[in-house]
């Protein structure tokens, strides 16, 4: 006799399907409407907002495990949903040009009419044609992060020359650019943070082989510590004091990441 686990009724990936939809939509076209509507919801923490509308931005395989159905199964239903009207796809390009996930936002009544109005843009180029029209418009987009790749990648370039230590250069843009994703800091201030930081490094006369790596630095969020200042002038070094200014110099590292942990298990734990 087969019979449905009792772990399987409360697992909390649970997604609650007005029968009207299904009715509406079909069954599995249901399913996945419902979860991208769900996962754009004011309060929801997947979603973002872009062009004036709430996205989801997710692939084929994370659509698939939210929903329960194959990626096959979700390429159909979303191919679907979006000949019906139901659903509108675009690429976003968050991270660069070689990003092609797709992002997605549910039609509705409400939104049928702005969405008209104000279509997605699908490539690179719109984007870039949307913000030298707002340019010229006198608009100001400081505050929105760039949806362009290559406008993301100037800043960065920019900002990596004032950076002394270079190494881990693309892990280091790869954080940069989840930094900005994630709305941390715009763009602008996050290179802004970097090129002054790297100046007041550079000017401190410190070893390179003493200054952080720029995707740690990023990590540990370290734009908010104080400039590094001018090292004074100090007797030369023996090789015990070289040593234990390594040994200083990494204490201070484990300090910061021990102290970031501590923070992110602090948002975590329940309340």
């Amino acid at each position: 006799m087969m019979a449905v686990s009792q772990s399987l009724l409360i697992d909390p990936d649970f997604i609650p399907i007005r029968a009207a939809l299904v009715r509406e939509l079909g069954a599995m076209e249901a399913i996945v409407w419902q979860l991208i509507y769900f996962r754009t919801a004011e309060r929801s923490p997947h979603r973002y907002e872009q062009e004036g509308q709430s996205w989801w931005r997710a692939n084929r395989e994370e659509l698939a495990l939210a929903s329960g159905l194959s990626p096959d199964q979700v390429k159909r239903v979303i191919a679907k949903l979006e000949k019906s009207g139901h659903l509108v796809a675009a690429e976003h390009r968050d991270g660069g040009i070689t990003d092609r996930t797709k992002s997605y936002h549910c039609v509705t009544d409400e939104s049928a009419q702005s969405i008209g109005a104000n279509p997605p843009s699908q490539e690179r180029g719109d984007s870039a044609h949307s913000s030298s029209k707002k340019s010229e418009e006198g608009v100001s987009t400081s505050n929105s992060p760039p949806s362009d790749g290559s406008a993301l990648s100037e800043l960065f370039e920019e900002a990596w020359k004032h950076w002394p230590k270079k190494d881990a250069r693309k892990p280091a843009f790869e954080k940069f650019q989840l930094l900005i994703r994630d709305r941390v800091m715009s763009a602008e201030d996050l290179a802004a943070a970097i090129v002054r930081h790297g100046d007041a490094y550079a000017a401190s006369g410190r070893d390179v082989q003493f200054v952080p790596g720029l995707r740690p630095w990023l990590h540990q969020r370290r734009w908010s510590d104080d400039l590094a200042r001018p090292a004074t002038t100090q007797p030369k070094q023996t090789a015990f004091r070289r040593n234990l200014s390594t040994v200083e110099y990494f204490a201070q590292e484990a300090q910061h990441e021990q102290a970031r942990a501590l923070e992110a298990a602090h948002h975590v734990l329940p309340r």
